[in-house]
């Protein structure tokens, strides 16, 4: 037994030599014993890719690990306890380490002080001077010395007289400075920061599916999948996924909208977009380059609305909009981005009252896509605004105009004074086409002019009677002779044998007369952005040298130009056949177009004869023949303006396979218009698809409103412009009214048109108003698919009034309280039936409507009796009870007990 218990003893004593090293680097202070137990029970890691260790310098030790192995962070170094300072350090990261961290520390140093920093692995600190390290700050940080976005540093330690001390995090002090207090141990560890998903989310919030094209969606969607982040990312993968979404809604193509339609006075109307839309689908002669006559379409060629404006309140003739199309109806004018257009109603006609503003599906942005549904609003004009003061131009020297914020309908008084206050009368008010007051200051005294020319304004008003603000107004107005200078011709510019343009030094007070080139007799047209150019055409076309000779011409200030101006150009200049620069393949009322765009203005030949092939199962297989102009085969030229175009359009419907075509586009196609012939083109590829099925189902516009019929608070049908199938029909997801909950669909017919019938589901539509009801899936009986429809369905809401409580008035009168007012026309004497003690009253009970809207009182021919009222009474409605609210929801009662 003693030599057992000696072994024992001896095997103790020997590891406590063994493990007394391990004091140095051990998570706290330590026995022998507790650091040998410690090593069945050490401090998990930190969950990171990136790692962390280190050596130290400690009082009366030297460099510890002794063996000049790396302490794993987040394990202890130093001592606690043993009054040892810690004198130096050596620290780097290890793990996974992304290419540009690095580890930077800074140490506080008896009687040195803060020492340079220092990174990944060298040492800071002193070795052999009995220095104690006061203090430390540790971070991580990239190249540029910026703090790293992925990671975190986080250290703590023991301080003597202080004890254990942090953590800290990211260069802040660990220690003390100025208290001669040494560092004893210290613990580091790499942690991965939770990325911030704040951008990320809104990046994904930022788009809705149902504004963008399924296709453009489908492939947004692949970035999106592929870009998938949570909390457990780094934050740099984040932003990396962030910056591809972001990029990827760049691509998206967003479905043409109606933003807004608003009124900003009585004389205009403006509808905003969301997109580009072309101009051709909104106004009529657009393809001149004047647009004074730019008039708003009412209906397309096929008799669709475009712009629509029903007047409500039986409005007088000048309130009621003139939309035609054509002269006398009301103006459009298009904004530079494509997306506002601002509608001016023609003449002495004003916007007044409500109205109900229709925009069509013909209406398509500049890519040719169609607004999906009919857009419509309700607007109630009552403009209070009065006009203020914009500015003054001139049209010449002569003619002032005056602008305000808004057309106005009359000039009210203007009077005119010198600078010396003496009034004259000479000059001439007007309000002109554009609703500005125009000063014509043709007829002033010639002692006057060159004069300023106070003109007061008072009493002039908008359309609408509002009085300018302030009231009056003064302007200065001046006939200013003092430019002398005379216009000259800077240039002639050949743009095809027959158009050339003609640039001027100043604008013009009216068109210029240009003579006849050789015999042929030349028109111009003032450029609608440049107005200092001219575009001219010759009757006839011209080739070789001619000579351009401008007769009569004056500036604003009326100065005669030196004539004749002559310039000697060459209508043969340009011989370099039109070449394409891009091409595409193109939906135009759902026809397949192939458009090509050349390098210059070209004409549409017909007659050319187009050959090619495509692959058909891995074949090569001879296409159809285009001959450009024939059946099938439209050729012309693509959105033309003043009868020009760098694009034309060839129809498809000839190639009736989707597949990639390669053609041979032959010499001559297109002519440019110095009758140039283009070169023939080998090898040239596009893709058809198909054009737009004529059998899918679409929603038949004659039907209701747009194709949907309300019927009550709680049913709508919709019709079909043929005959459906009826499973498709019947498929109730296939259906979505905003707002609401659609709990069932029947099929009413199916004959001549598909009729189906939807019912909303009680107590779902909690508010009167437009919502948008979506139709898609539904096909044709040879299974053709509709393309998906949205229409607006005016609602009522279909929430039912309840009896929230009945009590005694009366020993004769029951009085019920509603939700909600009550429509009294729709009482019904006998909608209600009295049970006393569960026992039908047989003899006359009479509903009537109350003293408030939410009152009903029920009359008894014979009054309740005390043994009634401790019997019970309750209130049931009787069958076909019609008592309903406002909009015609029929009470929803069960039962209730009547209460004194």
């Amino acid at each position: 037994m003693k030599k057992i218990t000696v072994s024992i003893l001896t095997t103790l004593l020997m590891l406590s030599m063994v493990f007394s090293s391990s004091v140095f680097a051990a998570e706290k202070e330590q026995s022998a014993w507790d650091s040998f137990l410690g090593l069945f029970s050490a401090k998990t890691a930190a969950t990171s890719d990136v790692g962390v260790e280190y050596r130290g310098h400690i009082q009366n030790v030297g460099n510890y690990p002794l063996d000049g192995s790396w302490i794993q962070g987040p394990t202890e170094l130093g001592t606690e306890g043993k009054g040892l300072r810690l004198e130096g350090f050596w620290i780097q990261l290890d793990g996974d380490v992304p290419a540009d961290a690095h580890i930077e520390y800074q140490v506080h140093v008896q009687n040195v002080g803060w020492m340079d920093p220092v990174q990944d692995g060298e040492f800071a600190g002193t070795e052999g001077r009995s220095l104690q390290i006061e203090a430390i700050k540790i971070s991580l940080v990239d190249d540029e010395g910026v703090q790293l976005e992925d990671y975190s540093v986080v250290y703590s330690g023991h301080v003597q007289n202080i004890g254990d001390v942090g953590p800290f995090t990211n260069g802040e002090q660990l220690g003390t400075v100025g208290s001669f207090l040494r560092l004893e141990a210290i613990e580091v560890e790499i942690v991965q920061n939770p990325a911030d998903l704040t951008e990320y989310n809104a990046a994904l919030a930022a788009v809705t599916q149902a504004d963008y094209t399924a296709a453009s969606w489908t492939t947004y969607q692949a970035v999106v999948n592929a870009n998938k982040m949570t909390e457990d990312n780094l934050q740099s993968e984040v932003d990396a996924a962030t910056a591809n979404i972001t990029a990827a809604q760049a691509n998206l193509v967003a479905i043409p909208k109606v933003v807004s339609v608003a009124v900003p006075n009585a004389k205009q109307l403006v509808v905003t977009f969301n997109k580009a839309m072309d101009k051709t689908t909104l106004l009529a002669n657009t393809t001149t380059s004047q647009t004074t006559d730019d008039y708003v379409l009412s209906v397309d060629g096929s008799g669709k609305t475009v712009i629509g404006i029903a007047y409500l309140d039986a409005q007088i003739a000048v309130n009621r909009p003139s939309i035609t199309g054509a002269a006398g109806g009301a103006t459009g004018a298009l904004s530079a981005d494509g997306k506002t257009l601002t509608i001016t109603l023609p003449g002495a006609e004003f916007f007044k009252d409500r109205y109900t503003v229709t925009v069509g599906t013909p209406i398509k942005d500049t890519t040719g896509l169609a607004l999906p549904a009919v857009y419509t609003a309700n607007i109630n004009v009552t403009d209070t605004a009065r006009p203020t003061l914009v500015g003054v131009t001139y049209t010449n020297f002569q003619i002032a105009k005056v602008s305000f914020s808004e057309p106005l309908a009359a000039a009210g008084t203007v009077t005119y004074a010198l600078p010396d206050g003496t009034a004259i009368t000479t000059p001439v008010a007007s309000v002109d086409a554009d609703g500005k007051i125009q000063i014509d200051l043709t007829g002033i005294a010639a002692t006057d002019v060159n004069k300023n020319i106070t003109a007061t304004i008072i009493g002039a008003t908008d359309y609408a009677g509002n009085v300018i603000s302030p009231n009056p107004i003064t302007v200065t107005v001046i006939k200013n002779t003092q430019d002398t200078t005379k216009p000259t011709v800077s240039s002639v510019t050949v743009t095809s044998n027959t158009t050339f343009d003609i640039k001027f030094s100043e604008a013009l007070i009216s068109d210029p007369t240009i003579a006849p080139i050789t015999a042929s007799a030349v028109t111009v047209v003032k450029d609608i952005n440049d107005a200092t150019v001219y575009h001219a055409t010759v009757a006839a076309a011209k080739t070789g040298l001619q000579t351009v000779s401008v007769t009569a011409f004056s500036d604003l200030s009326n100065n005669a130009g030196d004539v004749p101006a002559n310039k000697v150009v060459n209508f043969s200049a340009d011989t370099a056949a039109p070449t394409i620069t891009s091409s595409k393949v193109e939906k135009i009322d759902g026809i397949e177009y192939l458009v090509l765009t050349y390098n210059k203005n070209v004409t549409a030949n017909a007659g050319v004869t187009i050959n090619g092939s495509y692959v058909d199962n891995y074949v090569t297989t001879p296409m159809p023949a285009l001959t450009t102009g024939a059946a099938n085969t439209a050729f012309a030229l693509y959105k033309p303006v003043d009868g020009k175009s760098m694009s034309v359009q060839l129809e498809l419907t000839t190639l009736t396979k989707a597949a990639e075509y390669t053609v041979t586009l032959p010499a001559a196609l297109v002519t440019d218009l110095f009758g140039n012939n283009n070169a023939e083109v080998t090898n040239f590829k596009f893709t058809r698809t198909s054009n737009a099925s004529t059998s899918a189902p679409k929603l038949d516009t004659t039907y209701g409103t747009n194709g949907v019929l309300v019927v009550d608070n709680n049913t709508i049908r919709v019709q079909f412009d043929r005959p459906v199938a009826g499973a498709s029909a019947l498929t109730l997801s296939n259906y979505a009214l905003e707002g609401t909950v659609l709990e069932s669909v029947t099929l009413q017919s199916n004959t001549t048109n598909g009729l189906v019938e939807l019912k909303i589901a009680k107590d779902s539509n909690t508010l009167t108003g437009s919502r948008t009801l979506t139709v898609s899936g539904v096909t044709s009986q040879t299974g053709d698919v509709m393309a998906t429809a949205t229409v607006a369905v005016a609602l009522n809401e279909n929430v039912r009034p309840t009896v929230k409580t009945a009590q005694v008035t009366t020993t004769s009168v029951i009085t019920l309280t509603t939700s909600e007012d009550i429509n009294p026309a729709t009482i019904a004497a006998g909608d209600f039936e009295v049970y006393v003690g569960g026992n039908k009253v047989t003899t006359a009970v009479t509903a009537a409507a109350g003293g408030t809207a939410k009152q009903i009182t029920l009359t008894l021919a014979v009054p309740l009796t005390a043994t009634d009222l401790s019997a019970g009474v309750v209130i049931k409605p009787a069958t076909g009870i019609t008592t309903a609210d406002t909009v015609g929801n029929v009470l929803n009662l069960t039962q209730i007990t009547v209460t004194q």
